[in-house]
C-alpha cells in the first residue's frame, strides 16, 4: 500500500511538472517596463514550483525582490539571501531538478542566481533624476491622476472586515490553503548579522496568540506587548494553540529587519491532535506532502522555518514517518531558504509515547538527528545539561535549553529569576529558549510594562548584541508606536497608533554609549541629557536627542549608535536627517578599519560639495547621477566629507510632502553623502557614531540636538529612490455605521524595486491613512460625499522617497 501511494505521488508529481514547463515555454518574455516584476517574482515561482508544481501555473500576488542580494564579502559570517534571478533556462532547470530531488529524496545543487545590476544614466543632467529613481519606463507621469469605480456589496454582519493574520485549525484548512493573502505576508529580507552560538530563542505565547499583533495594518492601543532586544535575540517563534500557526507580519518584519528569523509552529496535542497524526502521519507520502506544504506555507509568508510541537501519544508504527517528515522539511526549508531552520519540541518518544525528557538522550535523540535542533522542556538542571551537551557533541550549540518564564517547574523559577536558569545553561554551553515573555504584560495586567520589560530583558544582557552585517541598512529610531505619527519630518496623524512592522532597527544600549574624548574637550558637555525622545520624530513616533547646557568652550563628544562588521567595495551612499539648536555643529561618523592597522573616522560634516563642472569626466555621475561628496580636510585619523551636490536627488528639488499639510514641521536637515576611493579603499565598517561639536561662546549656552534617521547602502546595490506605482483599486464591501455609510476596499500595486514600505495618503484631506509593507492596503471611507483621493509613496531601503507629485493619484468613486 505505500509503494502504492508513493508511486501514484510520483506520477502526479511528474504529469504537473510537464504540463508546467511547457506553460512556461510558451510565455512570452516580459515587456521592459515589467522585467523588474518578474525577475523579483522568479524566485518565488522557483521555490513553490519545488514544492507544489501546481503553484507555479496559479495566480499569485508578487513578492518585492530582496534586498540583501548584495554580498558583503568576508566580513559577514552569514551569507545574506540568494539575488532575484530572471526566469530564463535557469528556472526550467530548477524545476527539474526539485522533481528530481522530491523522487529521490536527494538535494540537487542549484545554479548561482544572477545578479540584476540598475542601467547606466543617461550622462544629461535632464536625465540623472530620472535616473534615480529607476527606470522611467515603470514611472507614471507627474500629477497623473487615474479613476476607479467600486461596486460596493453589503459587509457581511454590517461590518467592514479589516484584514486579520491567523493560523490554520485542520489538515482541512491546510489542504484548503492558497497564495492569496497579500496583506498578511511580510516582505522585510532577513538582514545578515555577525554572531556565534551559543544561541538565545524566543518562543512568544500570548494568551493563546493572535491578539492586537493579527492586525496587519496596525491599531490604536499602544499598550501592548513588544520585543525591543532582537539584536541579542537570533531566533523569534510565534506560538499558539492553533494546529498551523503563521508569524504575524508585525513580528516577523522587525524580526527580519535586526536578523533574527522567525519560526511557525505545528502543534498537535489531546485527543483532537491524536487524531490529527493518524491522518498526516499515516505513510511516508503523506508526512511528505504534509512538509511541504508548510513549506509553500512559509516562503509565501516570509518566514523561516518550523517548531514542531506533537504533544500527544502517536502508533509505533508512525514515528518514521515522523522522522521522514522532519527530514523533508528540514531538506525542502533549506532548499527554498539557506537560512531556515526546522526545530523539535521534546515530547514523543522513539516508541511512540508522550514523555517530555527535559533533556536530550536516546529517546528522543532520533528526532533531534533528523532537524536542525531540540527544544527541552522546563523541568531540566544542570547535571540533566551537561548530559545533552555531552550526548549532542558538536551540536551541543543545537540544543535549547527550556525557560518558563511563568516558572512552571522551571529551573530557577522563572519571572525576575530567569537569570539563574540563564547561568545554568551557559554553564552547559548550549542554547537558551525563552517561552512566554509576555509574561511582563499578562502578570502586571500591562502596568509599568516599559521599567518591567527592562528589568526582565536586563537578565539577558550576557548574550551578545549582534553586529551590522550587510548593506543596505536604515533607522528612524522608532518603536513602531506613538502618540502622533510624522512623515520626513512633518507629523501627519494625531492621535494614538501602533505598527509593529514599522519598529525600526533601534539605538541598543552599548557599553559606555555617551564618550567624551580627551578632558579639555569633554568640558561643558558631561551635562548633556541622552534620551529617547516622543515629542519630535523625523519618520514614526521617535528620534534620539542629547540637549542640556554647555560651558561655551569647545567641546566634543559622541555617541555609539551601532556596531557593524561590513566591507565596503564600492561606493556607498550615506543619509542621516538631524535637527539641532544652539552653538553646536553635528555629525554622523562611520569608524572605518582597515585589516591591521589604526581605523580612520570619516566625519560626515553639514557642508555642501561644489558641483562637478560639466566637461570633468565622472563615471558615478554618468551612471547613477549623482556627485561624490569632497574632502573638506584631513586632520589626523579623521577626514571631514561635504554633503554631495543636491543634482540627482528629486526630493531634493521638489517638495516631498506636497499636499499634506497636517501639522507643524520640525527643522530638520537631510544630508546625503557619496563616498569613494580613497576613503573606503580596503576597509571595513565597524562602527556608526553621532558626534557633537559645540563652538565657543564665552558663556553658558544650551544645545538641543536630535538624530531623526541613518541610512546607509551600496549605490547600485538598490535604486537611490524607488520608482513610483501605478495603483488600482479592488474590491469593495459597505457597512452602515452610527456614523453612516462606511465603504471598505483595497488598494493595491505592484512592488516597486528597491521598496522596504510604502505610505498611503488620503490626498483630500491631506492625511496618511497608512503604511504598508506588502504591495495591497485595505482603506475605508466614508461611503458618501466627495470621492476620496489615494497617493501611494514607496521608501527605499535608504530611506529615500519620491515626491508625491512624481506618484500617481488614483481618484476612486462608489457604486452601490
Amino acid at each position: 500500500m505505500l509503494d502504492l501511494e508513493v508511486a501514484v505521488a510520483v506520477v502526479l508529481l511528474l504529469v504537473t511538472l510537464l504540463f508546467v514547463l511547457k506553460r512556461m515555454q510558451q510565455q512570452p518574455p516580459p515587456a521592459p517596463a515589467a522585467a523588474a516584476v518578474a525577475d523579483a517574482d522568479s524566485v518565488r515561482l522557483r521555490r513553490l514550483a519545488a514544492l507544489d508544481p501546481g503553484a507555479a501555473a496559479r495566480p499569485a500576488t508578487k513578492r518585492s525582490e530582496d534586498p540583501d542580494s548584495v554580498r558583503d564579502g568576508a566580513a559577514s559570517t552569514e551569507a545574506p539571501p540568494a539575488a532575484p534571478a530572471p526566469r530564463t533556462a535557469a528556472a526550467d532547470a530548477a524545476l527539474r531538478r526539485v522533481a528530481s530531488s522530491t523522487t529521490t529524496g536527494k538535494t540537487v545543487p542549484e545554479a548561482a542566481p544572477e545578479t540584476a545590476v540598475i542601467p547606466a544614466a543617461p550622462a544629461t543632467p535632464a536625465a540623472k533624476a530620472a535616473n534615480a529613481v529607476t527606470s522611467a519606463a515603470t514611472s507614471p507621469s507627474p500629477s497623473q491622476e487615474k479613476r476607479a469605480t467600486i461596486r460596493l456589496v453589503p459587509a457581511k454582519g454590517n461590518t467592514l472586515h479589516l484584514p486579520e493574520s491567523h493560523g490554520l485549525q485542520s489538515l482541512a484548512e491546510l489542504s484548503a490553503w492558497a497564495p492569496v493573502d497579500e496583506i498578511n505576508r511580510a516582505t522585510t529580507p532577513l538582514r545578515p548579522r555577525v554572531g556565534a552560538p551559543p544561541r538565545l530563542l524566543v518562543c512568544h505565547d500570548m494568551m493563546g496568540g493572535y491578539k492586537q499583533d493579527r492586525y496587519p495594518q496596525g491599531d490604536t492601543d499602544r499598550n501592548v506587548f513588544r520585543v525591543y532586544d532582537w539584536p541579542r535575540i537570533d531566533i523569534f517563534v510565534y506560538f499558539s494553540h492553533q494546529f498551523v500557526t503563521i508569524p504575524p507580519p508585525v513580528w516577523t518584519n522587525p524580526a527580519h529587519a535586526n536578523g533574527t528569523r522567525v519560526l511557525g509552529t505545528l502543534i498537535t496535542e489531546w485527543d483532537q491532535g491524536a487524531q490529527l497524526c493518524l491522518h498526516a502521519f499515516r505513510s511516508q507520502a503523506s508526512a511528505i506532502e504534509l512538509a511541504s506544504r508548510l513549506v509553500q506555507i512559509a516562503e509565501y509568508y516570509g518566514f523561516d522555518g518550523w517548531l514542531i510541537n506533537i504533544e500527544n501519544q502517536v502508533p509505533p508504527e508512525h514515528v518514521q514517518n515522523i522522522v521522514a517528515f522532519l527530514a523533508a522539511l528540514k531538506r525542502l526549508t533549506a532548499q527554498c531558504n539557506p537560512h531556515g531552520l526546522v526545530l523539535w519540541y521534546d515530547s514523543v518518544l522513539q516508541n511512540g509515547q508522550l514523555a517530555w525528557q527535559n533533556r536530550l538522550n536516546a529517546g528522543n535523540k532520533l528526532f533531534f538527528d533528523a532537524c536542525d535542533g531540540i527544544f527541552l522542556n522546563y523541568n531540566w538542571n544542570p547535571t540533566l545539561l551537561q548530559e545533552s551537551a555531552r550526548i549532542a557533541g558538536d551540536r551541543r550549540t543545537s540544543v535549547f535549553a527550556g525557560i518558563d518564564v511563568f516558572g512552571r517547574g522551571t529551573y530557577g523559577g522563572g519571572g525576575f529569576s530567569c537569570d539563574v536558569a540563564v547561568r545554568a545553561i551557559q554553564g552547559a554551553n548550549v542554547s537558551t529558549a525563552v517561552f512566554a515573555p509576555g509574561w511582563v504584560f499578562e502578570h502586571f495586567d500591562g502596568k509599568n510594562l516599559a521599567a518591567n520589560s527592562a528589568r526582565f530583558w536586563s537578565q539577558f544582557s550576557s548574550y551578545p548584541v549582534h553586529k551590522i552585517g550587510a548593506l543596505p541598512f536604515s533607522t528612524s529610531f522608532s518603536r513602531g508606536l506613538g502618540a502622533r505619527a510624522a512623515v520626513f519630518g512633518r507629523v501627519v496623524k494625531d492621535g494614538p497608533w501602533a505598527l509593529g512592522s514599522a519598529q525600526d532597527v533601534l539605538r541598543f544600549d552599548l557599553p559606555s554609549a555617551l564618550a567624551f574624548p580627551g578632558t579639555a574637550m569633554a568640558a561643558g558637555l558631561n551635562q548633556l541629557a541622552l534620551e529617547e525622545d516622543e515629542t519630535v520624530a523625523y519618520n514614526g513616533a521617535h528620534s534620539v536627542r542629547l540637549h542640556g547646557p554647555t560651558s561655551g568652550a569647545e567641546a566634543r563628544c559622541f555617541l555609539r549608535l551601532f556596531t557593524a562588521n561590513v566591507a565596503l567595495p564600492g561606493p556607498v551612499c550615506v543619509t542621516y536627517a538631524v535637527a539641532q539648536q544652539g552653538p553646536v555643529q553635528a555629525a554622523l561618523v562611520l569608524v572605518l578599519a582597515p585589516r591591521g592597522n589604526d581605523p580612520i573616522y570619516a566625519v560626515l560634516h553639514g557642508a555642501s560639495s561644489a558641483p562637478l563642472a560639466a566637461s570633468e569626466d565622472d563615471r558615478l555621475f554618468r551612471r547613477y547621477g549623482v556627485q561624490r561628496s569632497d574632502v573638506i580636510e584631513r586632520r589626523g585619523d579623521y577626514i571631514y566629507l561635504a554633503q554631495c551636490p543636491d543634482d540627482g536627488w528629486p526630493d531634493r528639488t521638489d517638495p516631498i510632502l506636497d499636499g499634506i499639510q497636517r501639522g507643524p514641521r520640525t527643522v530638520w536637515e537631510t544630508r546625503r553623502y557619496v563616498l569613494l576611493d580613497p576613503v573606503l579603499k580596503d576597509r571595513i565598517l565597524t562602527e556608526i557614531r553621532f558626534e557633537l561639536q559645540t563652538e565657543k561662546t564665552g558663556g553658558l549656552s544650551r544645545v538641543d540636538v536630535r538624530l531623526g534617521h541613518v541610512g546607509l547602502a551600496h549605490i547600485g546595490s538598490v535604486p537611490l529612490t524607488p520608482a513610483p506605482v501605478a495603483a488600482s483599486a479592488v474590491g469593495g464591501e459597505r457597512a452602515q455605521t452610527v456614523a453612516g455609510a462606511q465603504a471598505g476596499f483595497r488598494l493595491a500595486w505592484p512592488p516597486a524595486p528597491g521598496a522596504a514600505y510604502y505610505n498611503i495618503f488620503e490626498l483630500t484631506t491631506g492625511s496618511l491613512a497608512g503604511r504598508a509593507y506588502a504591495s495591497q492596503y485595505y482603506v475605508t471611507h466614508p461611503a458618501g460625499g466627495p470621492d476620496p483621493v489615494y497617493v501611494i509613496q514607496p521608501v527605499s531601503l535608504l530611506g529615500t522617497a519620491p515626491p508625491l507629485s512624481a506618484c500617481e493619484r488614483i481618484r476612486v468613486s462608489f457604486n452601490s
